[in-house]
């Protein structure tokens, strides 16, 4: 009976670990982490998909970015360039604005004003001096001397 019980701390004693664990303990402890590193290998797996997809979008974006640079930066200098004449422009006329004598200019337009306002009252003038009947006289005289002669020509 002893060499049974012997054996049986032998099998006991080869069942346990330097750390005093037995086998099945460690054996179900190491299926444990296989299962969790199968479960952390399937999560870097996707993290990789994932950063894949990320690099993908962001080379998109960067190609976005560059084609709308390309097409746009020439209209954009171009409106540059039309504003920057725009303002040369505006600066001329300014410059020229403030040189201007513009109380020197109402003084010209004032006078003209005022001849053409004599020149119009010369002009009422003489149409109200006209004898309006002596006129119609002399159509009407006119037309009895241009009448028989439009009939002699077939008119």
């Amino acid at each position: 009976m002893e060499d049974k019980e012997k054996r049986e701390e032998q099998e006991i004693k080869d069942r346990k670990d330097i750390l005093g664990f037995d086998r099945a303990e460690l054996t179900e402890w190491m299926r444990k982490i296989e299962s969790e590193n199968a479960g952390q290998e399937r999560y870097a797996k996707k993290q990789y998909t994932m950063s894949k997809i990320s690099a993908g979008a962001c080379v998109c974006v960067l190609l976005i970015v560059i084609f709308c640079a390309a097409v746009l930066l020439p209209q954009v200098l171009h409106t540059l360039e039309q504003m920057n004449a725009v303002m040369t422009e505006l600066e001329t006329v300014s410059s020229d604005l403030a040189q201007a004598d513009l109380s020197g200019m109402l003084e010209h337009v004032d006078s003209l004003a005022q001849t053409s306002e004599e020149g119009m009252a010369e002009a009422l003038e003489k149409i109200s001096a006209l004898d309006i009947e002596s006129l119609n006289e002399a159509i009407r005289d006119l037309q009895a001397v241009v009448e028989p002669m439009a009939r002699l020509f077939g008119r």
